[in-house]
């Protein structure tokens, strides 16, 4: 029997999410809406949804410590809803932990377009093939078994989309990778994306592996172009893992 995947929608201030919760209804989500404070982290804890939506105000701190609370327990796709005129907000709370953010008023089709790429994403890389992959003399590794990155011997914590990111240009190892292509990778589908977002995305990942963010080795930059892997793969035995 088909699991009902389940979103928790977390609201700051008052939003017509009905709206939003008919349509993801419609689509086969079962949908928790409660209002910003203690009680929705609670919820979050007691019962852990398949992703998070979170409605914040205008000018408020709250999306970025509540992406950093719940990042810092789960790596469940979070989207962020945000007033029209927030373009700083909306680009802080990628760096806090969000994979993906929508200004309001929001479109009930491109929510639930992206609650499943957010979620498929998720899904893709907890149900990976049972191996893991090596780069650059073990300095990189990534288990997909447990959708863990380790760098220089210690584990970061990445959001799904940076996983998904990281993933893609290892995948495609030498390869110049542009945005739309990795864009059009994790989300499954062609969409009008703003690029900051795929750059901001870029910079977290650095900003978690790299020595020195500002002179990646790993994530490497190819001006004009895209994206590439800095680091070659190693001969894995997989079997003696």
């Amino acid at each position: 029997m088909k699991r009902t995947k389940t979103v928790l929608i977390i609201k700051e201030e008052a939003w017509e999410s009905h709206l939003a919760e008919q349509s993801l209804c419609k689509d086969g989500w079962r949908t928790i809406a409660v209002n910003w404070g203690p009680h929705g982290m609670r919820l979050f804890e007691d019962e852990p949804p398949d992703l998070a939506i979170l409605k914040l105000k205008a000018d408020s701190a709250c999306a970025e410590n509540l992406c950093q609370k719940i990042r810092e327990r789960s790596h469940v796709p979070i989207i962020v809803v945000l007033p029209l005129r927030s373009d700083a907000s909306a680009l802080s709370v990628l760096y806090q932990g969000a994979d993906a953010y929508l200004l309001s008023p929001v479109n009930s089709d491109e929510l639930v377009a992206k609650a499943h790429a957010a979620y498929r994403r998720s899904a893709i890389y907890m149900n990976q093939v049972s191996h893991y992959a090596s780069y650059g003399r073990g300095r990189l590794v990534i288990d997909y078994r447990k959708s863990n990155v380790g760098i220089d011997g210690r584990q970061v914590m990445l959001t799904n989309t940076e996983y998904a990111l990281l993933t893609t240009i290892c995948e495609g190892m030498n390869r110049i990778l542009t945005r739309s292509e990795l864009m059009r990778h994790i989300l499954g589908y062609r969409i009008e994306v703003d690029t900051r977002s795929i750059d901001v995305h870029i910079k977290n990942i650095r900003r978690k592996l790299e020595a020195n963010p500002r002179e990646p080795e790993i994530v490497l930059t190819v001006r004009g172009r895209g994206y590439k892997l800095g680091l070659s793969k190693d001969d894995v035995n997989e079997s003696a893992v």
